[in-house]
């Protein structure tokens, strides 16, 4: 969870959980019945609140996760897109929810150098 504020500015957004408060709950809720109108919860999504976003964003996930679904993320990424905000998307095959096989070599230099541009 980000706060809407203007003290943010560069957001780094490892493997992040789905924009949609049904997505959640259905991928995450286990036996608990998903109600077939959200309309209570799902006005709460963040993904319909992407306007208020007006700082860089650096999404980063790997193809392998299963705490998440990575389709959550490529999803945000073109939602932010569309909604003309600074995003930078990298994908990781073979890596899991953790990057375990990546040796955080990788995705920590990109998230050096993302925070370094947008912090210094």
């Amino acid at each position: 969870m980000v706060e809407a504020t203007d003290k943010i500015k560069a957001l780094v957004l490892w493997a992040p959980t789905s924009a949609r408060v049904s997505d959640n709950a259905r991928f995450y809720g286990g036996r608990r019945p998903v109600a077939n109108n959200n309309q209570g919860t799902e006005s709460a999504s963040p993904i319909d609140f992407l306007n208020y976003i007006s700082t860089p964003v650096s999404l980063h996930q790997g193809l392998f996760d299963t705490e998440v679904d990575p389709a959550w993320s490529k999803e945000l990424n073109e939602a932010l897109k569309q909604a003309g905000k600074q995003v930078e998307y990298f994908e990781y095959p073979g890596q899991d929810h953790n990057f375990r096989n990546l040796g955080w070599a990788q995705i920590s230099a990109r998230s050096l150098q993302f925070f370094d541009k947008y912090l210094k």
